[in-house]
């Protein structure tokens, strides 16, 4: 029963992406996903922000960061792309294709110390959490992923 309800989602959500219907479940998703990860990630953006960024993949106002334009636009072709692969395995090669797709285009992305599409070579911090020490990330994927 599961697995139906799961592909019935799954097919409902590529029928709605296709289609471009704008009141949808899919388009909900995109935006209320966005708008939470890109929070973690620390932007400023209001929901409605974020909804108007998927809606027009445009933005203006005072005092934003072009980046968290362009990585919530980049949010919303990932969010696509794992539906798109839906089933495809969740390894550390899928996962670094995710994240250039996220980070692609930003400035962040220019810097030759950039590694888009692989682990960080620096720590990094979400708000005022440390994540994983760089020399570790490789291992701690491989257990998340094959638990």
């Amino acid at each position: 029963m599961e697995k139906r309800i799961t592909k019935e989602l799954i097919d409902w959500l590529l029928d709605e992406k296709q289609y471009g219907i704008k009141a949808g479940i899919y388009n909900f998703l995109q935006v209320d996903t966005a708008y939470h990860s890109n929070h973690i990630e620390g932007s400023k953006f209001s929901h409605d922000q974020t909804s108007y960024i998927y809606e027009t993949h445009s933005f203006s106002g005072e005092h934003i960061r072009i980046d968290d334009v362009i990585e919530t636009i980049n949010h919303f072709r990932c969010f696509a792309s794992i539906l798109d692969t839906m089933g495809k395995p969740l390894t550390e090669e899928y996962i670094k294709e995710l994240y250039k797709i996220l980070k692609t285009g930003t400035f962040s992305s220019c810097s030759k110390e950039a590694v888009v599409g692989d682990y960080q070579k620096y720590p990094n911090m979400v708000r005022d959490i440390e994540t994983a020490d760089p020399a570790e990330v490789s291992h701690k994927m491989t257990e998340l992923i094959y638990r």
